[in-house]
């Protein structure tokens, strides 16, 4: 009840800072509002709660505008913030992986289409994976793709988030890791998805800087 109270009153404390100017112009003096609240007493706050809604419904019909605006603009920041975090969010939960292998040796147009250059993500199976995702392409010492690997990453590796490649005098790969849904596509699939996002990021930043 205490931890409510407190809470009850920083919510408060909070908007009669912000509408300090609304409060004075209709005969309240600045503190008035969480001077209702009665710490330990579910009265004392169900009380603030309809002094406080009573006098919010009062403003709002006075400055219509003003509400309506700073709504809107708090709603399109938190869908923005809501829509990153949900595409960044590491896998907590499984997260789904496309599925497949390519070699040149494969019967033609079997598996194609795991290929980057023939990526086709309606023609390949899609896994729930826990730990995230991960791409696998094998090239010879001249640099042809020689295998491709498309599946779920295994719970000792690490999602880094982009590719490590790896050199020796015979052959060199290239791995790279993801944790959210189907982001084992082709990889300039990947690329152009990580500019969307980094485009919505840049433009969240400027709504901020102007709320």
């Amino acid at each position: 009840m205490e931890r409510s109270t407190a809470m009850s009153r920083g919510f408060l404390t909070e908007l009669n800072r912000t509408h300090e100017p609304v409060w004075r112009e209709n005969g309240h003096k600045a503190g008035s509002i969480v001077a209702i609240v009665t710490p330990g007493t579910a009265g004392g706050q169900l009380s603030c709660a309809r002094t406080f809604f009573k006098q919010f419904c009062a403003n709002r019909r006075k400055y219509p505008g003003s509400f309506q605006s700073n709504a809107i603009n708090i709603f399109t920041v938190v869908m923005l913030l809501l829509t990153l975090i949900v595409a960044f969010l590491p896998a907590t939960f499984a997260v789904k992986c496309y599925t497949c292998s390519w070699s040149p040796k494969d019967a033609p147009n079997r598996t194609v289409m795991c290929h980057d250059n023939f990526f086709e993500g309606n023609a390949i199976a899609i896994s729930e994976c826990d730990n995230g995702c991960q791409t696998y392409f094998h090239m010879d010492r001249n640099g042809a793709v020689e295998q491709v690997r498309r599946s779920c990453l295994q719970a000792d590796d690490e999602v880094t988030g982009n590719c490590v490649s790896e050199e020796n005098k015979a052959f060199s790969s290239k791995r790279c890791t993801c944790n959210y849904n189907l982001c084992n596509m082709a990889s300039s699939l990947y690329t152009a998805s990580s500019a969307v996002f980094f485009f919505i990021a840049m433009f969240v930043l400027q709504i901020l800087n102007h709320v």
